[in-house]
Formats: structure tokens, sequence, C-alpha cells
């Protein structure tokens, strides 16, 4: 049998859940959960040395006054909080959140605000190259995200097998396509997503389903395309 590499023999493993259930099961978990997060907290350490050269672009002074500079992730990084190490092939908000960070070069040096919103990165996009081309300016950031802000988002793993349907950023309804089953969040009192409510508001998980199946009909078919191609070990 050909002997795969080690990055991709990792990778069969975080992706199988038969394997992740068994060492969540085993004696050692625990402590091997403080190690990986530890180790993710280096990582993310470890990134923030290395990018403070880039935010300060080296120290040029010009090039400051006319670049703004944009920061934001792809995906988040679940640590076995949904039996899952890995993104791609879950739903959750572990794996789908992502910061996104933007300095422009008019803006005081600390100023800063928040902006918590559901929003998609296509009209995101769209802001930062009209600001990028002089036709819009930072102090109308606020503004323009919460023109961008989606009432519903939707949400798929790579394998197909799960959907998810998020509702002002409140309710959020996943369905297991090869169950059947339907798993209910109020992400207003449970951000983490610990509590399935489904059978406490059987009209909210009605309301969402019938919206997710007459707003987005194809969204669940299955397709060719894959997030992954992993060994399975």
């Amino acid at each position: 049998q050909r002997k795969l590499p080690a990055a991709r023999q990792l990778a069969g493993l975080i992706y199988n859940k038969e394997f992740l259930q068994k060492w969540r099961s085993s004696a050692g978990f625990a402590e091997d959960l403080i190690l990986l997060e530890e180790l993710y907290a280096a990582k993310l350490k470890y990134f923030d040395k290395m990018i403070g050269p880039i935010l300060n672009l080296y120290g040029d002074e010009q090039l400051k006054k006319k670049t703004m500079v944009v920061f934001v992730g792809d995906h988040g990084e679940p640590l076995m909080e949904h039996n899952s190490t890995a993104h791609g092939d879950s739903v959750y908000d572990s794996a789908l959140r992502i910061p996104m960070m933007v300095r422009w070069p008019d803006a005081p040096r600390r100023a800063s605000q928040r902006i918590a919103e559901q929003t998609y990165m296509g009209g995101l996009a769209e802001f930062l190259e009209e600001i990028v081309m002089g036709e819009a300016e930072s102090d109308q950031a606020v503004e323009r995200v919460r023109e961008n802000s989606g009432e519903v988002i939707v949400a798929r793993d790579c394998d197909n097998k799960q959907f998810a349907l998020r509702l002002n950023n409140q309710w959020k309804l996943i369905i297991e396509m090869l169950t059947g089953k339907k798993i209910l969040y109020d992400l207003s009192a449970d951000p983490g997503e610990t509590r399935d409510v489904a059978e406490a508001h059987p009209q909210v998980v009605d309301s969402l389903q019938k919206r997710f199946f007459t707003e987005y009909p194809n969204f669940h078919k299955p397709n060719t395309f894959r997030c992954y191609a992993w060994p399975k070990l």
C-alpha cells in the first residue's frame, strides 16, 4: 500500500469522525485538548508578532498615507466544540465566523469601532473597491456594512451533508440531509451553539425549513465540488 505523506495522514484523521469520537472518549483527551488549544494560541501569538511590520508598512510614512490595510480570515478553527477539528466539514460558527479588520489611511491612529453585523463578503468587497478608487470614505463604513447585512445567510459543508440557515443573527437551523435531523439554536442566548432548542420551538423550525427550501431550492442539491479529498484512514 502506498505510504501517504505525513500531512495527508494527519488530515485523514482530522476529518475522520469515528476517530475523533474515540479520541474524545479516551483517558487522555482532556490533556490533549489543552495542548491543542495552547498550540493554537501560540500560533496566534506568532502571527501577531509577524504581522506587526506589515501593519506598520515597514515604517514607510509616505506609504502609510495612501494605503488601506484589510485583514480577513477565510474560515474559523474548530477545537472539538462539535466533535470537529477541521474546517469544511462543519456548518457551526466555530468554523464559519471570521474576523475582518480594516484600517484606512485617513483614520485617527487610535480610532476604532467594532461592527457586529450579519453580512456577506460580496457587498463588503464592493465597498472596499470603492474606497480604493476614491469613491467612498472611511466614515461611511458602518452605514455600508449595515446596508449589506442580510436577514438570512445560508451555509453548507463540503460533503453536502449539512446545511444551515441563519436568521437575523438569532435563529440558526441546521439540517442533516442524511438523517433528516433538524437542530435549532438561539444564538442570542447560546452563541456557542450548545443547546438544541428544536423541540421547544417547532414553529421556528418549520418556518426556517420552509424558507430554506423555498428561497434556496437548489442550494441543497448534491454537487461535484468538494473542498478536500483527504484519504480515509
